[in-house]
């Protein structure tokens, strides 16, 4: 979940104002700290699942992991047995990388002081329970604890659930029973309003974008890209309007004049995005029609277009620095945010900058936005 202030917001103009000598990255990393809701290890470990837990319950956690070589700072890391090795094995790795919380079925004898060790009887099963809750859909009192730490004029961009976005599970242990299975509530409109949308409601007026990522869809999901263009013009439909809808899309070719076209009719804004298999975010600009919702738009710079996620890890991790600066990711980054400007208050941009673009997420957005002239 990613807030958004309006550009001349005090706290904006406080930090855009600091002299260009004094903000260094450390002090980004401090200050994009303060906005950061992360959940806590309490709110999905249930009474009763562990066998034992050395550190504390109430340690923030950034995302689930089950591979050591992809843990960033604050993620659970589950160590999970394997045929030819135990994940055990690599819980230094985890927390070298910056892993907050370890779950694993056999207690080392020395825990790192550092993290919350969590020992269980199944890890792998519980991934899957953990994983449901994390990846779930929005509960008010969860929303409520996040709008009550920031001004009365802040956005979240919100993600939709992949309940909603998945054709079929992938084959991930976080999936427990249904990986590789269809997924009976693809785009199921009903569900979407009920489960996701109504616990939105009374924050309504702090969320600036819902958006549906939809991932790489195959041959045996959508034949054609129109086949996607009319699934989703349906739920689109039957989903209450008034709500800012992004939609990300990861299929080159469903980047067609008709799928731009759907999007406007409904209002909900075509989302770019510098990922593995899809044209950079400057290609997509270009596109005619490209521009779908006159009051919503946004971007997400995640990977370099052809370089594969394991590859950015590899390169970048730890992610403490630029280290291959993408001159025209910032371009179009800072043409999207000259755009957004120049459009005043009746536009809201949003855009979202991995660490695996370049190798730190806050200095290329700052290096977009002074290439802007925003700084």
């Amino acid at each position: 979940m990613i807030g958004y202030l309006v550009q001349d917001h005090a706290l904006v103009r406080a930090f855009r104002d600091r002299p260009k000598a004094q903000r260094r990255t450390r002090e980004y990393l401090e200050y994009n700290r303060a906005f950061k809701m992360a959940p806590i290890l309490s709110d999905y470990i249930k009474e009763g699942e562990a066998l034992a837990i050395k550190g504390s319950l109430e340690r923030p956690i950034s995302g689930l992991v089950m591979d050591s070589r992809r843990v960033v700072p604050g993620n659970l890391f589950f160590a999970l047995p394997g045929l030819r090795s135990d994940g055990i094995s690599f819980v230094d790795e985890a927390v070298s990388r910056g892993a907050s919380a370890i779950i694993g079925q056999t207690m080392p004898r020395h825990p790192p002081a550092k993290v919350t060790f969590i020992q269980v009887a199944d890890a792998r099963a519980m991934l899957a329970r953990v994983s449901q809750r994390y990846y779930k859909f929005p509960d008010r009192r969860y929303l409520e604890g996040m709008v009550s730490q920031v001004p009365e004029d802040f956005l979240f961009g919100l993600k939709v659930t992949d309940e909603i976005t998945l054709k079929k599970f992938t084959n991930l242990p976080r999936f427990g029973p249904r990986a590789g299975q269809p997924n009976q509530n693809f785009l199921d409109a009903d569900l979407f309003a009920s489960a996701f949308l109504r616990p939105c409601e009374p924050f309504k007026k702090n969320i600036g974008l819902l958006m549906f990522e939809f991932s790489h869809f195959y041959p045996s999901e959508f034949a054609r890209g129109r086949d996607f263009v009319e699934a989703l013009d349906q739920f689109l439909k039957n989903i209450p309007t008034g709500w800012p809808y992004g939609i990300e899309i990861r299929n080159r070719h469903f980047l067609h004049p008709d799928y731009f076209a759907m999007l406007s009719r409904h209002g909900a804004a075509h989302l770019f995005n510098n990922w593995a298999d899809m044209p950079p975010v400057g290609e997509q600009m270009a596109l005619p029609g490209s521009r779908t919702s006159p009051g919503l738009g946004g971007a997400r710079f995640l990977l370099a277009p052809g370089r594969k996620y394991q590859e950015a890890v590899d390169l970048f991790s730890p992610y403490d620095r630029v280290k291959e600066p993408s001159a025209d990711a910032r371009a179009a980054g800072a043409s999207l945010i000259k755009e957004g400007a120049a459009a005043g208050r009746e536009r809201k941009t949003f855009m979202y900058v991995n660490n695996r673009l370049e190798g730190n997420a806050l200095s290329t957005i700052a290096a977009m936005m002074e290439e802007a002239g925003v700084t």
